[in-house]
C-alpha cells in the first residue's frame, strides 16, 4: 500500500515553505527584525504543533 500524503500534511508543508520564503526575504543586516521574525516563526510552529490552525 502506497503512503498518501494527507491534506493537512500538505497544507502544513506549503505553509512552512511560505514562512521560510518570508524569512529569507528579510534584510541580512537587520538582526532585530530577523530575531523578531524567528521568535514569531517559533511561536507559530508551537501553535501549529498544539493543533491550532495557521
Amino acid at each position: 500500500m502506497k503512503w498518501k500524503e494527507s491534506e493537512s500534511v500538505r497544507q502544513v508543508r506549503e505553509w512552512r515553505a511560505k514562512v521560510a520564503e518570508q524569512y529569507e526575504a528579510l534584510p541580512r543586516e537587520d538582526g532585530a527584525a530577523r530575531g523578531t521574525s524567528e521568535a514569531l516563526r517559533q511561536a507559530q510552529l508551537s501553535l501549529l504543533a498544539s493543533g491550532a490552525k495557521p
